[in-house]
C-alpha cells in the first residue's frame, strides 16, 4: 500500500505555515543529499582534470533533460 500525499496532507496538524516551512526545508535537504550522492557516484566516470570533469558530468544531465522534454512534448501532442 502506497502513501499518498495530497494537497490536504497537513490539514489538522497545527499551524500549517510551520509544516509548510518544515516540509520545504526537508525537501531541500534531501534533494541536496541525493544530488551529492549521485555526484560522488559519477566521480569515476568524469576523471580528475577540472575543466573536463565539469563537461563530462554535465553532459548526461543535459541529454536526459533534453530527451525527457522531447518525449513529454510528443506525448502531449499525441493526446491532443
Amino acid at each position: 500500500m502506497a502513501l499518498v500525499i495530497g494537497p490536504g496532507f497537513i490539514e489538522g496538524f497545527g499551524p500549517q505555515w510551520v509544516w509548510r516551512i518544515a516540509l520545504t526545508l526537508f525537501g531541500g535537504v534531501t534533494y541536496a543529499l541525493a544530488a551529492r550522492a549521485s555526484l560522488l557516484e559519477l566521480r569515476p566516470f568524469v576523471g580528475s582534470e577540472r575543466e573536463l570533469r565539469y563537461r563530462r558530468a554535465l553532459r548526461p544531465d543535459i541529454d536526459s533533460l533534453f530527451c525527457g522534454r522531447n518525449l513529454d512534448v510528443r506525448r502531449r501532442c499525441a493526446e491532443s
